[in-house]
Order: structure tokens, then C-alpha cells, then sequence
């Protein structure tokens, strides 16, 4: 008797661990976007804006214009913007444990000629 009731023990545990085990890979498959946004020139656009086209997830490059995102496997556009350049949009498709490289060229949208910054501040008494 108590051998069955160690036997059935051991099955459940076991049964649990594959479980456990199975869950954590599962969350573990995602795929990498990586590439670098740069101007007309070929000079790296630090800070430029890298966004998943209807999702509110992003993230900025690097001071060589590099950018790495970590998605879930599936189809994106990729955006990418910088201030007084054109945005530029690129399909990207993603797949488990693998990278896939994006790179942007932007160009001066001449668009913006002049900047206004207006404040105020509180006066403390």
C-alpha cells in the first residue's frame, strides 16, 4: 500500500515538473529585430524613434544608430523617425530564436523651419 500511494506520488510530481518545464518554454520563444537608422549620408541617427506599427511597443538607437527589439513571433512594420527627417516603414517577419535585421535611411523632410518653445514658471514667494 504504501508503495502505490509512492507511485502515484511520483507520477504527479513528475507530472508537474513536465508541466512547469513545458509553460517555461513555451514563454521563452520570441525573436530579435535588430538593424540601425541612419541619414541620407550614412551617418547613424542617435535617439531616432523605432516603433511596432499598432502597438505602443518602440525603443530608441544607440549613439551608432542601433536598435534591438524583442517580439513575439508574427508579421510587423516596423517605423522609424527622427526630428526634421522623414519616417520610413519596412515588414519585417519574425520567427522563434532567430534575428532579423531592418535597416532605415532617412532624409530631411525640410519641413521644420522654425521651433517655438514658450514657458513660464512659478514664482515662489
Amino acid at each position: 500500500m504504501l508503495l502505490t500511494q509512492f507511485s502515484i506520488l511520483l507520477k504527479k510530481a513528475v507530472l508537474i515538473f513536465v508541466f512547469i518545464l513545458s509553460a517555461l518554454f513555451s514563454f521563452a520563444q520570441n525573436g530579435t529585430v535588430t538593424g540601425t537608422v541612419k541619414d541620407a549620408n550614412g551617418a547613424p541617427l542617435s535617439n531616432a524613434s523605432v516603433t511596432v506599427q499598432g502597438s505602443g511597443r518602440g525603443t530608441t538607437t544607440n549613439t551608432e544608430g542601433m536598435f534591438t527589439l524583442s517580439l513575439n513571433p508574427g508579421r510587423y512594420t516596423i517605423v522609424a523617425s527622427y526630428v526634421g527627417y522623414g519616417s520610413a516603414n519596412k515588414s519585417v517577419d519574425v520567427q522563434n530564436n532567430s534575428t532579423a535585421t531592418v535597416d532605415f535611411l532617412l532624409s530631411e523632410s525640410g519641413d521644420v523651419t522654425e521651433v517655438v518653445v514658450t514657458g513660464t514658471r512659478a514664482l515662489l514667494w
